[in-house]
């Protein structure tokens, strides 16, 4: 509390409506579980950096199949499409699904 009387400033002592101060236990006890969820939190954090790495690699393995199985399909179609042609070409598109099975 600040007054002035007759031109000097006068501090009080009490500040007016503070709150009472925690006491040692209290912020131990509330340190703890700040720093207990501190560590909860850092648990969540690395699995979830061990789950990410993983599907990581799991994506990379994905990939490369499926990479792959695009370039067969790709190898698949074309020879599909010139047996077709051959099979336009020479008039014999009866026998079509032969060629296919061959």
């Amino acid at each position: 509390m600040v007054m002035l009387c007759g031109g000097a400033l006068i501090l009080s002592a009490t500040p007016a409506g503070a709150a009472p101060q925690p006491s040692i236990g209290q912020v131990q006890q509330k340190l703890f579980r700040l720093m207990s969820l501190e560590d909860a939190a850092v648990q969540q954090y690395d699995q979830a950096s061990q789950i990410l790495a993983s599907a990581k690699v799991r994506l990379a393995i994905v990939s490369r199949e499926a990479a792959r199985d695009r370039a067969q399909f790709e190898l698949m179609r074309g020879k599909i499409g010139q047996i077709a042609a051959f099979a336009y070409e020479n008039g014999n598109m009866t026998s079509f699904g032969a060629l296919l099975t061959n």
